[in-house]
């Protein structure tokens, strides 16, 4: 909520499946429609069913591209546990989070390797939207080689 509020955007909650194709047709003015699980815990198998039953549920004519969003100052193996254990959402695209926070990279770059997925984006500060950006292979190299550089992003 509290990024809603930051990015201006309208809010619909929703907490059981058959609510949200009605959220979704609420926003159907919407040019995007961000959804966001509040830091559901990749280890809570009952809220990630939930959020599969939601996604199941969605008898509009949207298509909800699913995006896995993990923190990049973790290490590998936790990457790797919470993509298995969301990889049910059929995840469309991962972004990584806090690039700001670390100076190990070869763990986002050993995840995508290891599931084939791409990254849309990274998260390189505390601003948002400011700091959200499109990700790319030459700024996640500068960074496993060079360390994390704000203006190359």
């Amino acid at each position: 909520m509290q990024y809603a509020r930051m990015m201006k955007l309208g809010i619909e909650t929703v907490v059981d499946p058959p609510e949200f194709a009605t959220a979704l047709e609420s926003l159907r003015h919407c040019d995007y429609i961000l959804i966001d699980t509040m830091g559901s815990s990749p280890y809570d198998k009952g809220k990630i069913e939930k959020i599969y039953e939601c996604l199941e549920a969605n008898s509009t004519e949207y298509k909800v591209d699913v995006i896995l969003v993990m923190p990049s100052s973790i290490k590998y193996e936790d990457l790797l546990a919470t993509y298995e254990n969301f990889d049910s959402l059929n995840i469309d695209t991962m972004m990584f989070t806090k690039l700001d926070e670390t100076r190990g990279f070869g763990n986002i770059f050993s995840l995508a390797y290891e599931t084939k997925k791409p990254i849309s984006y990274f998260s390189v500060g505390q601003e948002v939207p400011e700091d959200l950006v499109c990700a790319n292979s030459d700024f996640l190299v500068e960074c496993l080689l060079n360390g994390f550089n704000r203006s190359k992003a």
